[in-house]
């Protein structure tokens, strides 16, 4: 489909306003607001209806455009060049094609739901599970932008972490404004700085880069109940090599058959009770490239094995090169390298059954 073709029947289905609250942005369905893509304080944003079609405006910067226009800003694509990538999303959120052929699209309001209503579940069937009120999705474009630039990952990578409940923001976490990784299982969180910048010391604890909430099973794989629909796993260490795992994903459709599931440590064995998630599967791990990285790489994938999974390998990082000279050290760098979208993703593909 190329972008002079009508896509009518979509904006019908899901105009602009409607599109707006699937994406939990229905308080900027207004003819007069603040901006959802930048800080806003004199209500210059707006959409407004001309000929039975929808557009928005901004009025300070002179955007504007229709509902295609509006998801190409809010996932960071080029609204020509990623035509067709935008119409999938487009398609996927008004329902006119499934959802199990690409990233599940739901709307923040959903995922909020579920999150709470999990929640809920936790407090009344597990006492001792983390505490994650507080945390929620977000599609926040400000809060999504800085972690992108701090990590070096893609808007549309974290869109896709979100959705998929994994990616969690907190903005009054002890005095922080804080970015987590969770699941649905709400057995573990960790969480770090939005800023970059560790946790303080206080009392016991030593500064940190990150933190795990209190009853954190760190020993749990996060994510792994996404692998049951799945022939594939990949393996990282660690929240900002999961967020990388996503990017990486979000940008090959072969890959969507690729699980992202993380362990929050190389200290923690894998958890017994998720070792059966790992049966059948195939599994390539990506440590981090240091001795205690390599060390649990080698330590899970005995389990695995034992655990009656396919086929374990392990992904060894040693020689390649960041684009600023330094090495790379585990998966976040690797988006860093001058050609690793390609690369990574070959690679990735070469974990798919024939």
């Amino acid at each position: 489909m190329k972008p002079h073709q009508d896509i009518s029947p979509l904006k019908q289905k899901l105009p602009l306003p409607d599109l707006l609250h699937a994406l939990g942005q229905g308080q900027h369905a207004r003819r007069c607001c603040s901006s959802p893509f930048r800080k806003d304080t004199h209500a210059s944003w707006g959409i407004y209806q001309r000929n039975g079609r929808w557009h928005f405006k901004d009025l300070a910067t002179g955007d504007g455009g229709d509902e295609i226009t509006f998801l190409a800003r809010w996932l960071g694509f080029d609204e020509k060049g990623d035509f067709q990538r935008i119409l999938e999303y487009y398609a996927q959120l008004a329902g006119t094609t499934p959802l199990s052929t690409g990233p599940r699209i739901v709307s923040v309001m959903d995922v909020a739901d579920d999150v709470l209503n999990l929640h809920r579940f936790a407090k009344a069937d597990a006492h001792d599970a983390p505490d994650i009120s507080g945390f929620k999705p977000s599609w926040r474009p400000n809060q999504l932008e800085r972690l992108a630039s701090l990590r070096g990952l893609t808007i549309e990578g974290l869109n896709l972490a979100t959705r998929t409940g994994v990616l969690l923001f907190n903005d009054h976490w002890h005095g922080h404004e804080v970015w987590a990784v969770a699941d649905t299982t709400h057995r573990v969180i960790e969480l770090r700085r939005l800023d970059g910048l560790p946790f303080p010391a206080i009392g016991t604890l030593h500064e940190r880069k990150s933190h795990a909430l209190r009853h954190s099973q760190k020993s749990w794989p996060l994510n792994i109940q996404e692998a049951e629909k799945l022939r594939c796993i990949a393996l990282v260490e660690g929240g900002p090599d999961l967020l990388a795992c996503f990017d990486l994903v979000l940008h090959d459709q072969a890959l969507w058959r690729v699980a992202p599931v993380c362990m929050l440590g190389a200290s923690s064995a894998i958890a017994q009770e998720a070792l059966q998630f790992f049966s059948g599967k195939t599994v390539r791990i990506y440590p981090h490239q240091d001795k205690a990285g390599l060390e649990a790489a080698r330590r899970w994938q005995k389990q695995l094995r034992a655990a009656d999974a396919d086929r374990v390998d392990i992904y060894n990082f040693g020689g390649l090169v960041r684009a600023d000279g330094q090495p790379v050290s585990d998966l976040n760098d690797f988006l860093l390298i001058g050609t690793a979208d390609f690369t990574a993703s070959t690679d990735l593909q070469t974990i798919l059954p024939k």
